[in-house]
């Protein structure tokens, strides 16, 4: 494993945002993409060294997928720019993909890295369908808007999660001062 790649996984641990809970507002985002592109299947996928993980899914039921099949790998790969696969059948790449042979016979995908704000690729917003597909410019910008969005939620959750390990630092600092307070009070009153 490469120096970039321990950066990137070494990013997205700080997030703490694998395998949590599912939340409104990544749902929202990706039933969006999915309107908004046309399509059956709207993810927005965190990859890690082993897998895809999903943390908001429209129209498929998997939590997750073994890296080696992940269309999203492939993607992040290109960090600025939105892969997109018009027919993954006729795609080197992915023709040979159990997901695109088998169920759910994916044959469009189209996904826009989530990039920080140090430039590691997380996973990505991506959309795909059963059929082939092509999007317009205005659905390819949408994708990219939803994609800075989605980057901006982990982000603030970040955050918050920091400041919230901060205040109980600081909690925890104020009550030992207070008895030491207490301690030195006791003592000067014991004169």
């Amino acid at each position: 494993m490469n120096t970039a790649e321990q950066e990137r996984l070494e990013a997205l641990r700080q997030y703490g945002i694998m395998d949590t809970p599912p939340e409104e507002e990544f749902d929202n985002i990706t039933s969006l993409a999915s309107r908004i592109c046309g399509t059956p299947i709207s993810l927005i996928t965190l990859l890690d060294d082993q897998r895809q993980w999903f943390k908001a899914s429209v129209g498929i039921d998997l939590k997750e997928t073994p890296i080696e099949y992940a269309f999203c790998a492939h993607a992040i790969r290109n960090p600025s720019e939105m892969t997109v696969v018009p027919d993954s059948r006729k795609d080197e790449r992915f023709a040979d993909n159990p997901f695109v042979t088998g169920e759910p016979h994916i044959v469009f995908y189209a996904g826009m890295p989530l990039v920080d704000e140090d430039g590691h690729a997380l996973g990505s917003l991506c959309v795909l369908d059963v059929q082939e597909q092509r999007l317009s410019p205005f659905q390819l910008t949408a994708l990219q808007q939803l994609a800075k969005q989605v980057v901006t939620l982990l982000q603030l959750k970040k955050k918050n999660r920091e400041l919230e390990q901060l205040l109980d630092r600081l909690e925890r600092e104020n009550k030992s001062l207070e008895a030491e307070l207490r301690d030195l009070k006791g003592k000067g009153e014991g004169r």
